[in-house]
């Protein structure tokens, strides 16, 4: 594997030579997304030296289990495909930034099997029904930027994600998540919420755009103070020295 991949149109095939034999090189990453593609994921297991695996949009099946040697991986990409597997295969990955492994709906377990990945800056498993958990299995993930946990099983308080210094975007939709939308408000990070069909949490997302609302002044610099809300979408942090008006955040007036 040296320059063969891409001289043979290997698309989606990068490999990394060996400094003391560079002319048996391994295959570090593998992209494939949205090509049509079948097969098993379960022969990859024995790419070792595999860095990114990027299978989305496909028609895959396997079991993450035979994924597990890979410990070497900072993304695994496989959502929209048919696998199957427990989430606690992927307990020795712990060099994952990436992991979407949404809409498989066969793939169980919890979320405890990822709190270990400390790295992670992207985890997104919504509509895989068979995972439950709880948000503090989470808390620990100081790297997190991106949330997708809609329509699994997902319990705890918003409590557990306040603190996560870089966390933007949260997807929580379809569980029973309980907590103060307030807590996460006060998040300077935090961009957008999707919270609906949790619903102690729906009751008060009039009550907290409402809340965070301000008029803007030429004297007034808005950072983090508001938040708009259009039915069936986001709420969404506006952006400094602008207002909400009529479901979005508008410029303020000299």
């Amino acid at each position: 594997c040296t320059g063969w991949a891409s001289s043979l149109g290997w698309y989606g095939v990068a490999c990394e030579q060996r400094p003391l034999d560079p002319a048996r090189g391994r295959i570090a990453s593998l992209k494939l997304p949205r090509f049509g593609l079948r097969g098993s994921i379960d022969s990859l297991g024995s790419l070792t030296e595999l860095r990114e695996l990027n299978l989305a949009d496909n028609n895959f099946s396997g079991n993450l289990d035979m994924l597990g040697s890979l410990t070497r991986l900072t993304e695994l990409r496989l959502e929209r495909n048919s696998i199957i597997g427990e989430l606690g295969a992927l307990r020795q990955m712990r060099e994952l930034e990436i992991l979407d492994l949404q809409h498989n709906p066969l793939i169980t377990g919890s979320l405890e099997a990822v709190a270990g990945l400390d790295k992670l800056e992207m985890l997104r498993l919504s509509s895989n029904s068979q995972v439950d958990g709880s948000l503090d299995d989470l808390s620990n993930l100081s790297a997190l930027r991106r949330l997708s946990l809609a329509s699994i099983g997902v319990t705890g308080s918003l409590d557990s994600l306040a603190h996560l210094p870089t966390l933007e975007f949260v997807d929580l939709r379809n569980n029973s998540v309980i907590g103060s939308l307030s807590v996460l408000g006060s998040s300077k990070s935090i961009r957008q919420l999707l919270v609906d069909g949790n619903s102690e949490l729906e009751q008060q997302m009039g009550v907290f755009v409402s809340a965070s609302s301000q008029d803007c002044s030429q004297e007034q610099d808005q950072t983090t103070s508001c938040w708009t809300h259009a039915p069936n979408s986001y709420i969404s942090r506006c952006p400094a020295n602008t207002r909400v008006y009529s479901y979005s955040c508008e410029p303020c007036q000299p």
